[in-house]
């Protein structure tokens, strides 16, 4: 062992294997094959990070659990491998019968579903922490039934039962559950709500700490005092493909209040399903708690929706309520089309009334082009450090020749904001390479000496939702900006700005940044004789800055 480098011993180190092995982007399947060492620490892992899955498609065992039960189930060489155990999505053959003569259907998929996870449940029920079902509403009984049984080590539960053509669910779910001692993170996603099943699950778990529901379900959780992160997400459509139930703000007020003193996260939303169904409500029919003393993020995902009593979706009284509040994230749903997150944005940042002494960092979501009313930042939040501001994709609503003049304008106003170690700026007006350089050209003598230590510079991808955001772009909303592509060489020749050489005025740029410890610019496209020279002066300069690939569309 003392002829070992020091990376070799750490690597057959279990204790820092563990904690290297924690990365989401490490593969458990990839990590065990290494040695025994690897495998065994894999299989250990505070949080499993291998999945067994039950039903899967491509075995056959959709429809036809014996395809799992006679073959993989036999085969598995510890227990330790049904830690977390999975039912996805049920079958995805579209056919009665596929070649090998299984016949497919929802009612044999359902049947399959309920065998699989009550075979397992038994043999390993002290084994297994995690569950995750994504099935239809038939399946609850035999979960329900696990649960009043087996799996008293379970930690973690999902439960997904999209409403779809039958499959109803005619249980009730009477008896109480035994407590789960060590449940501590519950997702439910039920466009058409079994309370009870809810409620029960929710009654046997005292040492809650996440909770996650997406639908117009709004539970008890007066036995759930130890509650740390709380996201809701409802929906506003109703209906037959929709909730059976109508959004109920009053109804959510009391559910946050119930846990309002021991929530540390709050995030709420509601789905708009891409801004057709958006439910008219007042200011007082929701409101946040009179008290939050552990609270340090609130994330008000619809303004327009959670107007809150201040207009404000409660930014301006939880930052004069809550002392601890640390964090505040905002934007509007899609049928609101960025019109409430600007008047939000101005109400906060144009009263020149100081509303927090906590709050350190702020996320704007869904903002529109202007950013005037920001030049306020540090008397209304003086604390502040970290800002990231997400803009709507505009598209060709501005004329293409102003962008460049008023991303300039974005960027003066928040580097002048001072006293900001990191800035993120989420870049969604159609911009040129060219107009990119001037922008920064006209603001470089901000970076100098700045108390900004990291400034990210990206364009929207993936897509955004009223609940939350995948990427940072929308559902719903207009595809995410397109790369920003290098026009350098064509705009030296026309003298663009009156600019002759706008690789010289790029390391210029550059330079400027160099008393930052990080700059990463993302969704800009080099061209190969562009990036060999801007690539080369970050190095021989020695340079904070990243250039990352993708980040927006090319075509």
């Amino acid at each position: 062992m003392d002829d070992l480098s020091p990376e070799s011993q750490a690597l057959s180190n279990p204790v820092i294997l563990q904690e290297i092995f924690q990365y989401k982007s490490l593969s458990g399947k990839d990590l065990r094959l290494v040695s025994k060492l690897w495998n065994e620490v894999t299989l250990s892992l505070p949080r499993p990070k291998l999945c067994l899955k039950l039903n899967h498609s491509l075995k056959q065992a959709c429809c036809d659990p014996s395809k799992f039960l006679d073959t993989i189930y036999p085969t598995l060489s510890t227990p330790k491998l049904a830690r977390f155990i999975r039912i996805s999505a049920g079958c995805t053959y579209h056919v009665q019968q596929d070649p090998e003569g299984i016949p497919h259907s929802r009612g044999a998929s359902d049947v399959s579903a309920e065998k699989l996870i009550s075979t397992v449940c038994q043999k390993y029920s002290e084994t297994i922490q995690e569950i995750k079902i994504h099935s239809r509403l038939v399946v609850l009984p035999t979960l329900y039934e696990i649960l009043s049984k087996y799996c008293p080590k379970l930690k973690r539960l999902s439960v997904t039962c999209p409403r779809r053509r039958g499959g109803m669910m005619d249980s009730t779910f009477d008896s109480p559950l035994p407590k789960k001692s060590n449940l501590e993170y519950i997702r439910f996603i039920l466009d058409d709500p079994p309370h009870t099943f809810m409620q029960q699950v929710l009654n046997a778990a005292p040492n809650l700490r996440t909770l996650f529901i997406v639908g117009n379900l709004y539970p008890d959780l007066d036995k759930n005092t130890n509650l740390y992160r709380l996201f809701h997400y409802g929906r506003g459509k109703n209906g037959a493909r929709g909730s059976t139930q109508a959004f109920n703000g009053g109804s959510l007020t009391r559910l946050i209040s119930q846990v309002a003193n021991s929530l540390v996260y709050l995030k709420i939303g509601l789905n708009t399903d891409q801004g057709k169904y958006c439910p008219d409500t007042n200011r007082d029919e929701f409101t946040l708690p009179e008290s939050m003393p552990k609270l340090k993020q609130l994330h008000n995902r619809c303004v327009d929706i959670f107007k809150c009593p201040d207009g404000t979706g409660g930014l301006i009284w939880a930052g004069k309520k809550f002392q601890n509040l640390d964090q505040i994230i905002f934007g509007c749903s899609v049928a609101a089309a960025g019109k409430d997150v600007l008047d939000t944005f101005l109400k906060l940042f144009s009263s020149k009334v100081v509303l927090s002494r906590t709050v350190r960092k702020i996320v704007v979501q869904d903002l529109t082009e202007s950013l005037g009313p920001l030049a306020n930042l540090k008397i209304v939040y003086p604390f502040v450090t970290e800002v990231e501001l997400f803009f709507l994709h505009m598209g060709g609503t501005l004329q293409e020749e102003v962008n460049p003049a008023v991303f300039s304008s974005q960027l003066e106003v928040l580097l002048k904001s001072g006293g900001l170690t990191k800035i993120t700026f989420n870049m969604t007006l159609e911009l040129k390479l060219s107009d990119f350089v001037k922008a920064l050209s006209d603001n470089k003598e901000l970076f100098k000496g700045m108390w900004n230590k990291y400034l990210d510079l990206g364009r929207t991808s993936g897509c955004r939702s009223d609940c939350g955001t995948i990427g940072i772009a929308e559902w719903g909303r207009e595809s995410p900006a397109k790369d920003i592509a290098d026009d350098l060489y064509e705009s030296g020749k026309m003298e663009k700005y009156g600019i002759k050489d706008f690789i010289r005025e790029f390391e210029s740029v550059l330079f400027a940044m160099k008393e930052l410890e990080l700059v990463v610019i993302s969704g800009v496209v080099l061209r190969g004789p562009t990036a060999q020279l801007i690539i080369n002066f970050i190095r021989d300069e020695k340079l904070p800055v990243q250039f990352l690939l993708g980040g927006g569309n090319t075509d």
